[in-house]
């Protein structure tokens, strides 16, 4: 009984108030030592899968937060105050999911079992178990009859109509995609929260300095550092069986809307497509078929059972207390039941008590009852909460804290970071790949902006990051803002200030934007127009978004404001790098900057930006090829792009050694590669692209050992790369070493049949024999045409020559890039030098 005594805030609590504790574990009924008593009862076992709460778990459970303050959460998201009434605005207890139309969303077999067995059907559930101590039969039959009338609540589907830049497919929830839902799943944002998918190949991302520390580290240092929290994973907010949840249909468009269907959930809208919530429903459903149990019959979308009965048991065992299913209301009011803070204490046994047969149960651990113990005990102080709490209250009921940081507290976890990347990769720090952090956010954001963030009004000004800041509903969100500006406040700002009360003069304007070119075009966009390759946020309507004072502070000392920041300080020690605008005063040239941005699509863009508009880079070979050594998504970062005159075009990685993709058509715009710092990778201009099979296309083979797909896999006897030389008509060969191998590999455009011709020398030491597995071709189906000619699935035909179709052989078997890929090879003993031809066309 020592626990009852429960520490309230800060661990100083009275004897007062620990006396009152003791005495409200009995008057809430948690019974704790009751259970432990009867432990050996199946109905009295707390289960070992507690109720999920994201803040309790990452923070709570590590002394991060108050347990009084994830009492106070636990209350809400329990939904305790849906029957036990409180005056206290901060316990609103969590809207549950809204039952309308519910027969056409989830599979009945699925609510059948949730409702008989919710902790063990959805492990981490908050919904309490409502059917007390029924026997097995007894809970199966109510089960039944709930599942076959909420399966008669059938709502119609909202029709998605299709805009100019949002197509839609008839049935498009039938047409997922999985391999792009996978991908989704791990970059717009979902892990943030969730569990990745072990499976899921994910490419390295850039690591901050933070993290490399880490890595070297053991747990005692990082203790010892203060890094701990940093270092430490936190669990995934678990998942139901989806499979055996949801109809494709019914999850497709809760992905698209949840709070249409769950007006409380925490989990928020990503702004999805119709065609993005099909692949991604597609996915979820399909990784979780392996959780499903019993046959096809018993995964039905119907049950046999009484439905009047169903919806008499939705009153009685008190379900529309939290849920709206059609035009029903519970009968029995909530003020009918004792108030939050005025519960009996002469009952053994209360709804968090497992096997309760009057109320509910919950399944909580000591740690959670003892955090909702300390809350209750603290309702008074509840009344009159500051600000700062209700704002982390909210943000930890929102999870907020899984993508952004404020002070200090959560942000991306370690073992997630990796899953997320700018678009294109470039690397722009964990500035351009991860949620900005909330820290001092209402002293930044100007108000009207914050809510059209929080709401996603048109308000996505972070082109280059993959993952998404969702949109919330309204009445989850409408008081953060005010929240953030009141606790951020005003706050001295190391900075003094020009007077801007005035309308700006000309030459104050002028100013502003030749200072512009001092930086701020490497890194953002104006009105739309960027230099090549950048991709930051775009600065016009910053002053609708900023708040003057903070942008004044920020650009005398980004560092200051924003810890890890990749700002650069163009006015460090209080001195410019431009003494003769405006006097060399740092203040006076900050102020024209602003009064510059104000109104820039009034204004001229900055010089450079137009320069840069004014002039072609695109490249043009007309009369011999071009090669620009440059970076390319297939290619890499060792990309040579070969322009031909022909109009046949192709890409060379001189890293994997290999023949990466072809176009036709116009080459590429070479401003980005020879200007920008942080260039985006090249896209070709033209068109009817096709990528080439990854892998070697030569193998080295001991006599006697068999042919296998991985002797061409990337990591197995890579290539040397020795360059390349041109001839008179400045064709490339680009040279490499296969073993002992020499290949010269020289592809050569042909007009007449659009098709590149490529032939290899090869050659081995005098008086020496090596044999070599050569692969022209690879795809996941690869088919013998006839006429020694080739074709996989992505229409890329290959033409043999000097080789007979006959003595070729084709493998299936997986290699890196995907599953069961086939591949079409020859075997060659190389006694003196050879060539091999091959016509590609597609």
């Amino acid at each position: 009984m020592d626990r009852l005594a429960a520490e309230g805030r800060g661990g100083q609590a009275s004897d007062q108030r620990m006396s009152r504790m003791a005495d409200l574990r009995f008057r809430v009924g948690f019974a704790i030592a009751f259970a432990v008593a009867f432990a050996t009862s199946d109905s009295m076992c707390i289960s070992d899968e507690v109720a999920f709460v994201p803040a309790l778990e990452r923070f709570a459970r590590h002394n991060q937060v108050d347990s009084f303050d994830v009492g106070r959460l636990l209350i809400t998201e329990l939904g305790c105050t849906h029957c036990h009434l409180s005056d206290a605005e901060m316990l609103a207890p969590k809207a549950a999911p809204s039952l309308s139309g519910v027969g056409l969303r989830l599979n009945a077999s699925w609510v059948r079992d949730y409702v008989a067995r919710p902790h063990d059907v959805h492990p981490g559930t908050t919904m309490p178990d409502m059917l007390g101590e029924l026997n097995a039969q007894q809970r199966e039959n109510i089960a039944n009859d709930i599942a076959a009338f909420l399966a008669t609540q059938r709502q119609d589907f909202p029709e998605i109509k299709a805009s100019g830049t949002t197509p839609v497919v008839f049935e498009f929830w039938k047409r997922g995609r999985i391999p792009e839902g996978q991908s989704l799943y791990h970059t717009v944002g979902c892990i943030a929260c969730h569990e990745p998918d072990a499976n899921f190949r994910v490419s390295g991302s850039p690591r901050s300095s933070i993290d490399e520390i880490i890595d070297q580290l053991d747990d005692d240092e990082l203790e010892d550092l203060g890094l701990a929290d940093a270092a430490r994973p936190y669990p995934s907010v678990p998942h139901s069986n989806l499979a055996a949840k949801y109809t494709l249909q019914g999850l497709t468009f809760f992905l698209l809307e949840p709070d249409r269907y769950h007006p409380g959930s925490r989990m928020p809208n990503l702004k999805l497509t119709p065609e993005e919530a099909a692949d991604l429903a597609s996915y979820l459903i399909d990784s979780h078929k392996d959780r499903e149990k019993g046959d096809a019959e018993s995964r039905n979308n119907s049950v046999s059972a009484d439905v009047a009965s169903g919806r008499q048991a939705m009153q009685q065992f008190r379900c529309l207390a939290c849920h709206r299913v059609g035009g029903l209301r519970l009968e029995h009011a909530a003020s009918e039941l004792p108030r939050l803070d005025q519960l009996r204490h002469d009952e053994p046994a209360g709804c968090l008590h497992v096997g309760n047969a009057e109320g509910v149960s919950y399944s909580l651990d000591d740690f959670q009852c003892d955090a909702i113990v300390s809350a209750i005990a603290s309702t008074d102080t509840n009344l009159d909460m500051t600000r700062a709490d209700h704002l982390q209250h909210r943000l930890m009921q929102l999870n907020c804290f899984a993508c952004h940081v404020r002070d200090e507290l959560g942000g991306i976890g370690r073992g997630r970071k990796d899953f997320f990347h700018s678009v294109g990769d470039i690397d722009l720090g964990d500035e351009g790949r991860l949620p900005p952090p909330l820290t001092g956010a209402g002293r930044k954001i100007k108000p009207g902006w914050l809510t059209k963030v929080l709401t996603g009004n048109k308000a996505d000004i972070r082109p280059h990051m993959r993952i998404r800041m969702p949109r919330f509903h309204s009445d989850l969100v409408s008081d953060l803002t005010q929240w953030l500006v009141e606790v951020d406040g005003p706050r001295e700002l190391p900075l003094t200030v020009a007077d801007d009360s005035k309308p700006a003069k000309r030459e104050v304007i002028e100013a502003g934007r030749e200072l512009m070119d001092i930086g701020c075009i490497q890194c953002h966009s104006f009105d739309g127009f960027a230099m090549p390759g950048v991709v930051g946020v775009d600065l016009v309507g910053i002053a609708d978004r900023v708040n003057r004072d903070w942008f004044m502070a920020f650009l005398r000392d980004p560092a200051s404001l924003k810890q890890r920041t990749r700002m650069p300080n163009f006015f460090a020690a209080g001195k410019t790098q431009n003494s003769e605008l405006l006097g060399g005063n740092p203040d006076r040239q900050i102020a024209a900057m602003w009064a510059y941005l104000q109104d820039v699509p009034k204004h001229s863009l900055p010089q450079k930006l137009q320069e840069s508009r004014s002039q072609s880079y695109e490249l043009v070979p007309d009369d011999r090829p071009i090669l620009l050594r440059t970076f390319m998504d297939t290619a890499g970062t060792h990309a040579i792009a070969v322009g031909n005159p022909q109009g046949i075009h192709y890409a060379f990685d001189a890293e994997q050694v290999r023949l990466s993709t072809a176009w036709r058509g116009k080459f590429l715009d070479a401003q980005g590669t020879w200007f920008v710092r942080f260039a985006p990778p090249a896209v070709p201009l033209g068109s009817q692209l096709i990528d080439f099979p990854i892998g070697n296309v030569f193998a080295a083979m001991d006599d006697g050992v068999e042919i296998g797909h991985d002797v061409f896999a990337v990591s197995a006897q890579q290539p040397r790369f020795d360059g390349y030389r041109l001839d008179a008509d400045g064709i490339p060969t680009f040279l490499y070493r296969v073993g002992e191998i020499s290949v010269e590999d020289r592809t050569v455009a042909a007009k007449d049949d659009a098709s590149l011709q490529r032939t290899w020398r090869l050659s081995v030491p005098k008086h020496t024999s090596r044999r070599i597995a050569f692969s022209p071709l690879a795809g996941v189906n690869v088919e013998d045409i006839g006429d020694d000619r080739f074709v996989n699935e992505a229409g890329l035909q290959a033409k043999i020559h000097g080789l007979s179709a006959v003595d070729a052989t084709i493998t299936s078997g997986p290699i890196p890039a995907a599953d069961d890929h086939q591949r079409v090879h020859f075997l060659i003993q190389v006694t003196s030098p050879m060539t091999l031809r091959v016509d590609y066309s597609w």
